[in-house]
């Protein structure tokens, strides 16, 4: 196995972990199923939709409350993504309503306890809060909560970001 492979196979398992534990979760198609698995590799269900970025419609205030349950319900089954930044990442499916995809940075479990785990919620949220900013603007309320980003976020952004793009931009070739 090549060095490179490792961190690949790393964050595919840790997505497999997340879409597993979120296989519960049954309102909605709002994340993909594991349709297979090996111990390299894993398939994904498709979900159907435009990017956030490249919506076909006008987005509603319904999506991002949807949304915003979704982050919930997620939190509540302890899996967190750590990437809603990106706004490829969220859907908007043809029924308007959102949906989640890329879940290789996720965080799923109790191993780092349940203060840590609302703590990285919160920044799901705070990203999720910062694209209705850009669509639809935001409460009082919810601009505090993205005014105010967590120490730890501080901290990823001056060490571990740098190290992440150097591995996967470098090192895998990712753009």
């Amino acid at each position: 196995m090549r060095l490179f492979h490792l961190p690949s196979k790393l964050l595919g398992n840790k997505e497999k972990r997340a879409l597993n534990k979120l296989q519960t979760y049954t309102k909605t198609k709002s994340f993909p199923s594991v349709l297979d698995c090996g111990w390299n590799y894993h398939i994904r269900s498709y979900i159907p939709g435009q990017m956030l970025y490249n919506p076909s419609d006008k987005i509603s205030r319904d999506y991002f409350l949807q949304a915003k349950s979704i982050l919930r319900e997620m939190r509540k089954l302890g899996v967190v993504n750590n990437e809603l930044a990106k706004e490829a990442n969220w859907l908007v499916k043809s029924d308007g309503t959102p949906a989640i995809v890329d879940f290789q940075l996720a965080v799923s479990g109790n191993l780092l306890g349940r203060k840590f785990i609302r703590l990285l919620a919160r920044e799901d949220l705070r990203h999720l809060l910062k694209h209705k900013m850009t669509y639809i603007g935001l409460t009082a309320a919810e601009y505090n909560v993205v005014s105010n980003k967590s120490n730890l976020s501080r901290l990823y952004h001056v060490s571990i970001k740098k190290i992440y793009l150097f591995v996967t931009r470098k090192l895998m070739g990712w753009k």
